[in-house]
């Protein structure tokens, strides 16, 4: 196996490890993947950035009876220099009301003092 895609499913791995975190209901560690100014583009919303616009949205979401959101990577790169890679995969969502929705993502990654952490997260509704 390369080093690229060792690093590559390291990323894949952190994509999936939050979706675990996010169905355990523990939005902090959640959260220590992202950046401190991170950019959310989300389907039918303006820019946002700053990971409390995160924090506040997946904890709402945690909270809500009868939700359930998980995420998958699906594929990915690393940069020539190693500090930064992007993912990207598909959001399942089943809402309180029983009607499910599908988006796709991708996450732009940094590697910041040794860690990596997500500095930019768009998604796309599939509908």
């Amino acid at each position: 196996m390369s080093e690229e895609s060792a690093t590559v499913n390291t990323i894949m791995e952190f994509e999936r490890e939050t979706s675990r975190l996010f169905q355990a209901g523990d939005v902090d560690r959640m959260m220590e993947y992202m950046a401190d100014d991170v950019k959310l583009l989300n389907p039918g919303s303006e820019l946002l950035v700053g990971s409390e616009h995160e924090r506040t949205a997946l904890f709402e979401a945690s909270q809500m009876e009868g939700m359930d959101m998980s995420f998958e990577p699906t594929g990915g790169e690393i940069s020539a220099s190693g500090d930064m890679a992007y993912v990207y995969g598909e959001i399942s969502i089943k809402l309180p009301d029983g009607s499910e929705q599908s988006e796709k993502y991708v996450t732009i990654w940094r590697n910041r003092d040794g860690k990596w952490r997500v500095v930019l997260q768009a998604r796309n509704s599939n509908s």
